[in-house]
């Protein structure tokens, strides 16, 4: 499976997520928070921009050069958290 190499960043005026697929943060095997959001339906991360976003970034080789677009939304918010709803 090919490794998507831009992704989309959502941010919603006080907050910003790097959204990567769930199969690429654990194959990446960097350590995420809770504050990180899951959408199990798309089977997308969104890596909270502060520590998991680098987290990821670095574990998988990548850089900045890796975030894409950005998408304005607080839709993410209402979504389950990451390290509840996958790692449970």
């Amino acid at each position: 499976m090919a490794h998507q190499t831009k992704y989309r960043f959502f941010e919603d005026g006080s907050h910003g997520w790097l959204e990567v697929p769930r199969t690429e943060v654990e194959a990446s095997g960097a350590d995420i928070s809770s504050y990180s959001y899951y959408h199990p339906g798309a089977d997308k991360v969104y890596l909270e921009e502060d520590v998991d976003m680098w987290n990821f970034l670095r574990a998988a080789g990548k850089g900045s050069a890796s975030i894409g677009a950005t998408v304005r939304s607080s839709l993410l918010r209402r979504l389950p958290s990451y390290s509840s709803e996958v790692k449970a």
